[in-house]
């Protein structure tokens, strides 16, 4: 807790939400297909989960949560050393995701050039060739561009799914230079974020008459997501901030929580209809619309610890699965079908056998996927974020 201020310098509730955003990527990219399954397994617990597009919220999430979780850190280090350290924040970012990346990036590449079912690629040398996209985190340009003027991005789906991360990457670069002019003065904080979100929706508008097939152009840019991470900065400013009450005050009365609810709900019946080209003006605005939603999200909960959602985020198995949730993200697409082929010796004749079939890969996949996102963790993540830790002089805990 920072002395005097009310301010946590671990906001454990982050760790539940990440868990949630975590999983609603692995289940919502889960399908029972080729099999056509009518049970429990899929109807009941993907389906609904598809629909409302919890895959893209959560990943939404995550760009949200990661800007006001290094603001809110940042405003709190100038308060206490006098300054933000850009080396450290790049030492610290490099230790929290290289070490990771790297190594699903080496799995993926060996998965990909093998003859594996599911894993290998007739694609394998498109991916040989480009190879430097993930290296140097711009994969989520190549998935963009996929379908435009005859030009097709060849990645395996555990290659695809680092798009988010390269996006994440180049955000880091510019950040510390973004923060360091915004500590100047509040209002260069509020013309930073307003710059943001202009080229954010210029460059949405621009992309509605770009035709891209299969699509998916918009979503997978990194200029797209720009006023996303600047609410989320300015969210985690105000949280850090010394004064200002009065949204405290909204946020802490009866029935926000219940809105916030429905509004999630609203926004992602919305959300699989702006994903892919043709876009709608809808488009333009709904991105930054979903980052308000997830920077008030996470500030209802700084006002309302005691709330039954507060209190289940913060448990330990949410703890828990916050700790993997980085590794749930960057595992599943290879314990997918690892876990189809182990369920694949089962008879799939009768459609109660279908269902049987399915419901096993289901949770053949989400062990397999906890499994080595439990493996890494303790293997890869654990050491470096001690090392950082180190690095930084001080036990930064795991809200960095």
């Amino acid at each position: 807790m920072d002395p005097g201020r009310g301010r946590p310098a671990w906001i454990p509730e982050l760790q539940g939400l990440r868990a949630l955003a975590a999983l609603s990527v692995v289940l919502a990219h889960w399908s029972p297909l080729p099999l056509d399954s009518s049970g429990f397994s899929y109807h009941a617990l993907v389906g609904p989960m598809r629909s409302v597009a919890a895959a893209n919220l959560g990943v939404m999430f995550f760009y949200t949560l990661s800007a006001f979780l290094l603001t809110y850190l940042a405003v709190l280090e100038r308060e206490r050393d006098g300054r933000f350290a850009v080396g450290a924040f790049y030492a610290r970012r490099c230790f929290r995701i290289w070490p990771l990346y790297f190594t699903v990036l080496a799995v993926d590449l060996g998965a990909a050039a093998s003859n594996v079912p599911g894993w290998g690629t007739p694609d394998w040398q498109w991916i040989e060739e480009h190879a430097w996209l993930w290296l140097a985190f711009l994969s989520n340009w190549s998935v963009s561009a996929d379908g435009f003027a005859g030009y097709a991005d060849r990645s395996t789906a555990p290659l695809r799914v680092l798009w988010s991360i390269a996006v994440e990457e180049q955000f880091y670069v510019l950040y510390p230079v973004v923060v360091r002019y915004a500590f100047g003065a509040g209002r260069r904080a509020v013309a930073a974020a307003v710059v943001a979100t202009t080229v954010a929706v210029m460059f949405r508008l621009a992309a509605l008459s770009v035709p891209v097939a299969p699509g998916g152009g918009m979503y997978y840019a990194t200029l797209t997501y720009l006023d996303v991470f600047a609410i989320g900065a300015l969210c985690g400013a105000l949280a850090a901030g010394r004064g200002g009450s009065r949204w405290r005050v909204v946020l802490g009365r009866p029935g926000v929580g219940v809105g916030l609810l429905i509004i999630a709900v609203l926004l992602g019946l919305r959300w699989p209809r702006e994903l892919s080209y043709p876009y709608t003006y809808f488009s333009v605005v709904i991105y930054g619309f979903t980052g308000v939603f997830f920077g008030v999200v996470i500030l209802w909960l700084l006002v309302n610890p005691g709330t039954l959602a507060a209190r289940a985020l913060r448990s330990r198995p949410m703890h828990a699965l916050g700790a993997l949730s980085f590794g749930l993200y960057v595992w599943h697409p290879l314990a997918l079908p690892a876990g189809e082929r182990l369920a694949s010796w089962l008879p799939a004749t009768t459609q109660a056998q279908v269902d049987l079939r399915a419901g096993s890969h289901l949770f053949l996949y989400v062990v397999l996927v906890g499994g080595m996102a439990a493996a890494s963790y303790a293997l890869v993540e654990r050491p470096f974020l001690r090392l950082k830790d180190r690095r930084a002089g001080r036990r930064s805990g795991p809200a960095r």
